[in-house]
Order: C-alpha cells, then structure tokens, then sequence
C-alpha cells in the first residue's frame, strides 16, 4: 500500500526494506523522531540485516489531541509498513507506549494480524504512564483538573478524566497485547515526576532498591 507522506524516518540502507522484521519505534509528549535516532542506530548496528527499523513520525507535533487520535495515526503507519508474512515490534517511550497500545487495539479490531499474516514479537515500553499520572500529588491534580480542557486532551486522558486509558484494558486491548512473544516495561524508579514507577511499571507498590 502506499506510505502516507511524513509518518516515518528510516534507519539504515534501502536494502533493509525487505528485513521481515519491522521494529517500530515510537517517541513521547512533544517529542520528536531525532530523540530516537541513537536506539534506532544502535537496533540496526546490532542485528545487522536482520531489523528494519522506522521510527514513527506519525505523531510529531500531534501529541495533544488525545490518546487515541495518535493511536489511530501509529495503526495506519503499521499497516502501511508491516510487509505479508514479518516479525513486529514496538519500542515506545512515555506517551508512545499508550499510542502503541492504542494502535494495536485499532488492528485487532479488524484483524489485521490475521488478514496480514503478521506475527507479534516484542513489545517494549520506557517509562510510560500506563496508569496514567495521578501519582503526581494533590496539588497537580487539582491544576490539571481545574484547567481541564485547556491542558488538552492528551493530558485529561492521563488524568483519567475520559475513557481512553479503560478502553486499553478491555478484552480487544489484551488479546493484542497478548499476541507478543515478549512484552517489557520499563520504568525509573526516581527523577521522573510525570510518570511514576507504579504507573510505568504497572505495579501496586514501588519497588524496592
């Protein structure tokens, strides 16, 4: 199918178009594709001819609108991208990681692995708020209440004040993300204010040291 214009930036030569293995990467809140660039070099550097890299910018400059606006933008980059018969994986940092969840529960919802003959193999994710960030403190969340749509929509759909975090824990979310051979999050365990490790993590208590 034919790429939409803007939505990715290629790692390495041409000759790696025909790798059946995709790895996607995908940034963060106003982040941008050059934040990613160093992984993406790295990825190909150490699986060389194996990995076809594409770090997403399906999102740059279009992380405000909403959770599953950006999702939305992230699916249909994957399925212009995804060739018959690959290895796909998802590597996303902060907000990426919700797009990506996002994006794979738009794809199971036309099941697009089957129709594609696509095989799920890792999902990664670096410090994202899967909870959301209502461990930031009274205070915040007050602000972010009271200011409520002038933060945007992004920022109400990590105040949990829509849906949009639910829907990703409903079956159609699960079953995508269960189709992975791997999934990993990883999270900071101090100096991240906006995501906290319960959030990044998905567990109930902090970690120990």
């Amino acid at each position: 199918s034919r790429r939409p214009a803007g939505l990715l930036r290629m790692i390495g030569e041409s000759a790696l178009l025909m790798c059946q293995h995709l790895v996607v990467l995908s940034h963060g809140i106003c982040g941008t594709a050059e934040e990613l660039g160093h992984m993406g070099e790295a990825l190909r550097k150490a699986h060389p001819n194996r990995l076809r890299v594409v770090i997403s910018e399906a999102n740059t400059s279009r992380t405000l609108d909403g959770v599953e606006r950006g999702g939305q933008r992230l699916a249909e980059l994957v399925r212009c991208e995804a060739e018959r018969g690959c290895d796909l994986s998802f590597i996303s940092h902060s907000l990426g990681g919700l797009y990506a969840r996002s994006a794979l529960r738009a794809l199971e919802k036309e099941s697009w692995f089957e129709k594609a003959g696509v095989r799920a193999a890792n999902f990664v994710t670096t410090a994202t708020p899967h909870l959301g960030i209502l461990e930031v403190g009274a205070f915040w969340r007050w602000g972010m209440w009271f200011l409520d749509g002038a933060v945007g929509e992004t920022v109400r759909d990590l105040s949990l004040c829509t849906s949009a975090l639910t829907e990703l824990v409903d079956d159609t979310a699960l079953r995508a993300l269960a189709r992975f051979r791997r999934r990993c999050a990883y999270g900071n365990l101090d100096d991240d204010f906006w995501v906290r490790p319960c959030s990044a993590l998905l567990v109930d208590d902090v970690p120990a040291d």
